[in-house]
């Protein structure tokens, strides 16, 4: 990514002149300061959001590939992920279609979250705390094969116990991964902290 630029439709330019270079396998943390774009960086990097500068996957522009396509290699995590009006197994084989129930449990115990797989999330995930939505977003991460992973500020709304297993189980799950993740403080195990804000 290199001199990185987006703005939404209706609004002024959120982030500007952004760039980070994230080879296969390197784990980097976006810091800065509230509205400084850190979540428009993962918007774009998703595909979910048009930007000018230079922008890649494997070599090509993000524009330049289908929506599909790049979601096929990356999964954002945002930071309250959308759950849809079915049960727990549904909604994580969102990210793995063809787990194992005994996967899905993994996926869950390795986040914290003792749901039973049968149970409904209810519409927009109303039977669900904001915690527990959270981390139901993180055991997709977990189950996800792919290449790429983006973490919107994964450990927000957790007590620090929770937090700290929950940072333990994404250092497991990403190696060998590339990973961009959201963080106010910094994480020791990233190989970098980029500041979006900075100039």
């Amino acid at each position: 990514m290199t001199g990185l630029s987006a703005s939404y439709p209706t609004g002024p330019v959120a982030v500007s002149d952004v760039s980070l270079d994230l080879p296969q396998g390197r784990r980097i943390g976006l810091v800065g300061e509230s509205g400084s774009g850190k979540s428009t960086v993962l918007n774009v990097l998703a595909d979910y959001l048009g930007y000018t500068g230079s922008a890649t996957l494997g070599g090509v522009e993000l524009r330049d590939r289908a929506g599909d396509e790049v979601r096929g290699q990356v999964l954002w995590t945002p930071q309250i992920p959308h759950v849809f009006d079915a049960d727990v197994a549904a909604n994580l084989r969102m990210a793995k279609p063809h787990a194992t129930d005994e996967e899905l449990l993994a996926a869950l115990g390795a986040v914290g979250l003792p749901l039973a797989l049968d149970r409904p999330v209810g519409q927009h995930g109303a039977t669900l705390s904001g915690g527990e939505r959270q981390r139901l977003g993180l055991a997709r991460a977990v189950l996800a094969d792919h290449p790429v992973l983006l973490l919107d500020e994964p450990t927000e709304h957790l007590d620090p116990p929770t937090a700290a297993g929950v940072l333990a189980t994404i250092e497991a799950v990403s190696a060998g991964r590339s990973l961009v993740v959201i963080t106010h403080q910094p994480i020791p195990w990233l190989d970098a902290h980029v500041d979006v804000g900075a100039r």
